[in-house]
């Protein structure tokens, strides 16, 4: 069985995107689980539409905190999730076709590799950044 549980690497510490993190995985297992049992299209078709929305409001709030963070590489961030959107779209397109299940199943866990792959460098470029204020919140003590 597929694991689409948040492991410890790629909890940011904060609180609402760890928990929107979750819950996307969530709809993803749902979406897996869904197609594993050959069920009808309605039901994978809502939690799709659910995601969708769920996924651009979630980086609506990821690109906020990063900006308020002053994140070192916010452009390119908005830029990926830009493109993720479109993956997301395309990926949606191809599901209400009704591939084959194997096709299905391929499709949505290259969705959660991919995810998961955003998660890791989200948490790198939010460990950065709060490596750089650090270091920068030290120098203004000693200049003092």
């Amino acid at each position: 069985m597929e694991d689409f549980s948040l492991d410890r690497e790629y909890v940011m510490g904060n609180t609402l995107l760890d928990e929107q993190h979750k819950a996307i995985l969530g709809y993803l297992k749902q979406m897996y689980d869904k197609v594993l049992a050959g069920k009808g299209s309605d039901e994978l078709f809502a939690v799709m539409e659910t995601l969708d929305v769920f996924f651009k409001l979630h980086f609506l709030d990821e690109e906020t905190m990063l900006d308020e963070a002053g994140s070192l590489d916010l452009k390119a961030h908005v830029a990926e999730n830009a493109i993720f959107v479109r993956h997301l779209e395309a990926f949606f397109a191809e599901m209400r076709e009704m591939p084959s299940t194997t096709h299905a199943i391929d499709k949505i866990l290259f969705l959660k590799g991919w995810f998961l792959e955003h998660l890791r460098h989200l948490v790198q470029e939010h460990v950065q950044t709060r490596a750089v204020k650090d270091l920068s919140t030290e120098s203004e003590f000693r200049v003092s």
